[in-house]
């Protein structure tokens, strides 16, 4: 990859404070969270690699076919794979995936600490 080539790449931290550059203003910076997207440049991408704050996106790309084909089978015989609950330490992002499993709102467990996560799937 270039050092200007851009991919997508979750964040495996708590959190990434992205500077954002605009010629001629003040220095701004964009906060991402844990499970979040980004698109970085290959430069960026490396340092975080390196500290392995993030990883290449691409594993969620190859699930996102794999759930598509699941609905579509939905008709006929129920197949689809269920989540197991994950343990108590395990991270909030864990435990988003499990509460969505369970049929509540993922933009709402999102907002949700992982105790929060916790106490409403039980």
């Amino acid at each position: 990859m270039s050092t200007r080539e851009k991919a997508d790449y979750v964040l495996l931290v708590h959190h990434f404070d992205e500077q954002i550059h605009t010629k001629g203003a003040p220095v701004e910076y964009r906060r991402h969270h844990r499970g979040d997207v980004l698109t970085l440049d290959g430069v960026e991408a490396a340092r975080l690699l390196k500290a392995k704050a993030i990883e290449p996106a691409e594993v969620e790309a190859e699930a996102a076919p794999a759930e598509e084909a699941d609905e579509a089978g939905a008709g006929a015989e129920s197949t689809s794979t269920t989540v197991e609950r994950p343990a108590n330490t395990a991270t909030t992002v864990e435990w988003v995936e499990y509460a969505v499993s369970q049929g509540l709102d993922r933009s709402e467990m999102e907002k949700l600490k992982r105790a929060e996560i916790i106490a409403a799937v039980q």
